[in-house]
């Protein structure tokens, strides 16, 4: 179910794409959106707290298929930042798939993820 409220306090000083509508998701909104099933379902993906539609893109992405269909359903900041270098240039690329944001009372991080580094002695 997806929820449409109006924009969170701040968000126009934010940088968000205000040209986009207001859409909020939940992280178990994102995580049906995996593109696993029979028919290939959508697949979403979240960079930043904003939602990305994919399943049109994923295939012509230029580091391949692989690289970012298997993030789909997911948070993709953390790979997101380490591949792209110039990421002013591929934001203008990402506009377009742009479908809305992680909903104000969603957790900027994926609930069952770990988000603390445990290093072994």
């Amino acid at each position: 179910r997806r929820r449409e409220e109006p924009p969170a306090p701040g968000l126009a000083d934010s940088g968000a794409d205000l040209s986009c509508p207001s859409r909020w998701f939940t992280w178990e909104e994102i995580g049906l959106r995996t593109g696993q099933g029979d028919p290939p379902r959508d697949r979403w993906l979240v960079i930043d707290r904003k939602v990305y539609d994919i399943s049109r893109f994923y295939r012509r992405h230029p580091g391949g298929s692989r690289t970012i269909g298997c993030y789909a359903g997911q948070d993709a900041t953390d790979p997101f930042t380490a591949f792209h270098l110039d990421k002013t240039l591929v934001r203008k690329h990402m506009a377009s798939l742009l479908i809305g944001e992680l909903a104000p009372d969603q957790p900027s991080f994926e609930p069952d993820k770990n988000v603390s580094l445990e290093i072994e002695n």
